[in-house]
């Protein structure tokens, strides 16, 4: 059976977030949560919040685009990919998606 490509959603076809990366290529409609979720804090600080900022469904689109990095790594397309994994935790951890 052939696939057929699904063209972009309106205001998608030029989203490069991680958000937008997240939703076209891995299916993730809602990857980040709308406000981010306190899980816990630094040493127990109450003024230091570590926070979730992905859905559980972003958390498993993520972890898609992570083993994809890793496997191309293994094929020798991409040369360090926990220099881009590090990045990309950068960004979620930054609240930058």
């Amino acid at each position: 059976m052939k696939r057929k490509n699904r063209p972009a959603a309106e205001g998608q076809q030029n989203d490069w977030s991680l958000a937008g990366i997240l939703r076209r290529y891995f299916g993730c409609e809602k990857p980040f949560r709308v406000r981010p979720k306190i899980v816990g804090y630094n040493e127990g600080d109450p003024s230091s919040p570590i926070y979730e900022h992905m859905t559980k469904d972003g958390n498993e689109a993520y972890a898609k685009l992570t083993e994809l990095l890793y496997a191309l790594e293994k094929l020798g397309a991409l040369d360090d990919a926990n220099e881009v994994v590090e990045t990309l935790d950068a960004i979620v951890s930054d609240g930058g998606y």
